[in-house]
């Protein structure tokens, strides 16, 4: 990696191409997921006074923003992926390998240790009710939604968006290109 321009290199050609081309997908995905994100929290807001739909809709934007989060590590992970690729690592742990991976390839190591530092712990509450709600054990973790439930989710979102703005700032692939590969055409 090269420091100083926060650049992956890879060792051969084919491995770049590959990354290069699931990056504009990381991208379209990402920003497509985020509007509806968006869409849905206004739409959200906008059902405050319908307190049946109002709490359908936040339960819909916590488990929308887990997604999100769940498709960018996917990708990150694809562009650089971190070890071991170990699929049933708990989602935290999973995210800060991955992150963590991202960091140190891209030299984002000041941006991705501050958002661990201050939102992890909401990161957590906000995860266990997710996945309280979308795997019930108990009829407890069906749990109802508040005002506070959606503002946590709208703060979790723009820290998250805030953290992934400032990763992909800066954000370049390199590789050799031998003689060999224009001489041989």
């Amino acid at each position: 990696m090269d420091e100083e321009n926060k650049t992956k290199h890879y060792g051969n050609l084919e491995d770049m191409f590959k990354a290069s081309q699931f990056l504009p997908k990381f991208s379209k995905l990402h920003n497509k997921m985020k509007d509806a994100f968006n869409g849905l929290i206004e739409i959200t807001k906008s059902f405050e006074r319908q307190e049946t739909e109002y709490k359908i809709l936040i339960k819909t934007c916590l488990i929308d923003l887990f997604g999100l989060i769940e498709a960018d590590i996917f990708y990150y992970n694809t562009i650089d992926n971190h070890p071991p690729q170990d699929e049933k690592i708990d989602f935290i742990e999973k995210m800060k390998l991955t992150f963590d991976q991202i960091a140190t390839t891209f030299g984002k190591e000041k941006i991705v240790n501050e958002y661990f530092r201050t939102q992890m712990q909401l990161v957590r509450k906000l995860r266990k009710k997710r996945n309280n709600q979308v795997h019930p054990k108990e009829v407890e973790h069906l749990y109802n939604p508040t005002k506070r439930d959606l503002n946590d989710i709208i703060f979790c979102f723009k820290k998250y968006d805030q953290l992934i703005n400032g990763i992909m700032n800066n954000f370049f692939f390199s590789t050799n290109i031998p003689s060999s590969f224009f001489l041989n055409r």
